[in-house]
């Protein structure tokens, strides 16, 4: 009776994870969308990304245009194999997230599978507690015209944190909304900090590149709690959908920094 139990368990375990990957195994099988794509082009998947010309600055690529904090995926129930999104999710707020979440689950096929990939805010915040040059690959944003101080020597790790986190709340931020004492920032946990960060923050349509939000694997498992999915921590170029294990198309943005996750649609 125990074994039959357990070999019940281990079924239970492995069987989403098996779920009909292998009709995935061709790239140029099914339904494909990227979600807030930007310059991204693959010849076999769809665009969907917001009008703007924060993104779209060369006009080169196709996409719908498809505003994440009021519209619906333009497609109907379970018509979508694969879905992508790769540095998009941190630009909004939770209540849209979980919208747009809902929509991802309701487009696609039972055996589907979403790849959402985004700043790994856990790691960030224990990496920016160490001394060193972490962020020497974030310096041309310090240097560059969004910022009120090109001197580094007047940036610290935890500039760099809240910029990445919450760049309205950066100091150094040249459109900054909010005014924050780093001596009170430092001092916080890990998820206190956080909450405190992103705490007011509003998407702002004059400035979609800000980041507004924070993520991790585990804060990305409750927001897909409540759907019948299956949520597998991954790594870079790692997908257990073999399409989105092309570097030449995915995961390429940022991954010294990024959380990849891989979500089945089990029904």
């Amino acid at each position: 009776m125990l074994i039959k139990k357990l070999k019940s368990k281990l079924k239970n375990v492995l069987s989403p994870i098996n779920y009909d990957l292998g009709r995935y195994y061709d790239a140029s099988i099914g339904t494909c969308i990227n979600i807030g794509s930007g310059r991204w082009h693959h010849p076999k998947w769809t665009n969907l990304d917001l009008v703007s010309d924060w993104y779209h600055q060369d006009k080169t690529t196709s996409f719908i245009p498809f505003d994440i904090t009021k519209d619906n995926l333009p497609f109907q129930n379970s018509t979508i194999d694969l879905a992508y999104c790769s540095h998009v999710i941190e630009h909004l707020e939770d209540e849209r997230i979980k919208h747009f979440f809902s929509e991802v689950i309701r487009v696609l096929k039972p055996g589907g599978g979403f790849r959402v990939t985004c700043p790994d805010s856990k790691f960030l915040f224990e990496i920016s507690k160490q001394p060193g040059s972490f962020w020497a690959q974030r310096h041309y944003w310090a240097l560059g015209p969004q910022s009120s101080c090109q001197d580094l020597t007047q940036w610290t790790n935890l500039d760099f944190l809240v910029r990445e986190i919450a760049t309205p709340k950066c100091r150094h931020y040249l459109n900054k909304t909010h005014d924050v004492s780093n001596d009170s920032l430092g001092k916080l946990d890990y998820e206190s900090l956080m909450n405190e960060l992103t705490r007011n923050l509003k998407f702002n349509p004059k400035f979609p590149g800000n980041h507004i939000n924070w993520w991790d694997i585990d804060k990305i498992r409750r927001f897909f709690s409540d759907f019948d999915t299956k949520v597998i921590h991954s790594r870079m170029e790692a997908s257990i959908f073999k399409p989105m294990q092309d570097i030449r198309f995915f995961d390429s943005t940022a991954p010294w920094m990024s959380v990849y996750v891989d979500i089945i649609k089990l029904s």
